[in-house]
């Protein structure tokens, strides 16, 4: 098992092992270039067949590329980490490693300290995931299993988990050994003990595979055609033909989305309230751009008003604005953007406008507000999408 250390900061990228077109990656200010992408560290990205040979990681934003491989028929299980999932089958736990087979055949194996809980196949019924649910929201020092007892109702037993066969499972329950049928276990949740609660940690790394399944880590390798992502006290070697998007924070950029607004006012929609949204839409939805899902953003409803505190260092604001794809067609607003007492931008946007690119110079600016005015036709379809609201941090 090998084991890596890493922190950086988030910089988004979607890459690829595909071999007929080079990547798309796109630098924090928005520009782009094409480049294939060879290897990753913590430094650098090292290209072929581009204009240039490396580009220093904190310069980028963004590398897209369809992924070569999908996703493989017949995962019906999941291993759980503390932040995101992969799908799964023949999971095994024994020694202190957690053993899985994925993406078409491939054996990998990881230590169960980073693992936080293992879906197992018959964890599909509704009863047995609001049991699950509970079971992960739970922070404690002992494993739990979620079974089906008698009568098929669903049981959750407290105890130490030793050993997760193809066959069954051994725990210590109550104080004595017992063996269940693999066949009768939903989930295995671990404990927490000797570690950290890590769910609400920004972590330096995400990672998206074919089909969306994502990851966070510690740390990113690539080499070999093989992504080495560190999971706390374990790493996962993950094939380069399966990723198809890795995103790292970077100190050169800070989202909005991760920062805390001093107010926010307004996102009253007709008859509803629509509160702003973190990486979401205001309807809570996924945020769209051309179609494409954007991982990072702000979701809001005309009327409404977000001031945020401006960090030391920042440069300029960078997103895209425009009206949500699948809400606001039907829409008519006009948004502003205002540092301190000084209007950059005010421009107005109906639901047949295309999204478009903000870059405003902040520098010396302490506050900086993004406002959105109802226009014609009410607010009806006034949603408000920021998407990718960095601020762009001197070095």
């Amino acid at each position: 098992m090998r084991m890596a250390v890493g922190r950086g900061i988030w910089i988004a990228f979607a890459v690829c092992g595909c071999s007929a077109a080079a990547e798309r990656l796109t630098r924090i200010d928005g520009s782009a270039m094409d480049g294939r992408v060879a290897a990753l560290d913590n430094e650098r990205v090292v290209l072929t067949n581009a204009a240039v040979a490396a580009v220093a990681l904190d310069d980028l934003w963004r590398i897209d590329c369809a992924p070569a491989t999908g996703t493989v028929s017949g995962l019906v299980e999941r291993v759980i980490f503390d932040r995101g999932e992969i799908p799964a089958r023949l999971l095994a736990v024994s020694n202190g490693v957690c053993r899985f087979d994925w993406m078409g055949g491939r054996e990998v194996g990881i230590a169960q300290a980073a693992v936080r809980a293992l879906i197992l196949a018959g964890g599909t019924n509704a009863a047995a995931q609001e049991a699950v649910a509970r079971a992960l929201e739970k922070t404690t020092d002992v494993d739990q299993v979620v079974a089906v007892g008698q009568d098929n109702a669903v049981l959750t037993l407290d105890g130490g988990v030793k050993m997760v066969g193809a066959r069954s499972i051994d725990l210590q329950y109550m104080e004595k050994d017992r063996t269940l049928s693999r066949a009768k276990v939903c989930a295995v949740v671990f404990g927490r003990t000797g570690t950290t609660d890590r769910a609400a940690e920004a972590l330096p790394w995400k990672v998206t595979l074919a089909g969306g399944t994502r990851m966070e880590g510690d740390d990113v390798r690539l080499a070999d055609g093989v992504l080495t992502l560190t999971l706390g006290v374990g790493t996962l070697d993950v094939p380069w033909s399966t990723v198809s998007r890795v995103e790292h924070r970077s100190k050169t950029i800070r989202f909005f989305s991760q920062l805390d607004p001093v107010s926010a006012t307004g996102g009253a929609g007709v008859g509803l309230a629509l509160p702003w949204q973190r990486d979401r839409s205001a309807m809570n939805q996924p945020l769209r751009l051309r179609g494409e899902i954007q991982d990072t953003g702000l979701g809001t409803h005309a009327p409404s008003e977000l001031v945020f505190d401006l960090p030391a260092g920042g440069q300029r604001f960078l997103a895209v604005v425009g009206l949500d794809e699948e809400f606001g067609r039907h829409g008519d607003c006009v948004v502003v953007v205002q540092v301190d007492d000084r209007e950059a931008l005010r421009r107005r946007l109906r639901g047949t406008d295309v999204p478009a690119p903000v870059d405003i110079d902040v520098r010396n600016g302490r506050r900086l507000t993004l406002r959105a005015e109802p226009g014609e036709n009410l607010d009806l379809g006034d949603h408000v999408n920021w998407y990718g609201a960095r601020l762009l941090i001197g070095q």
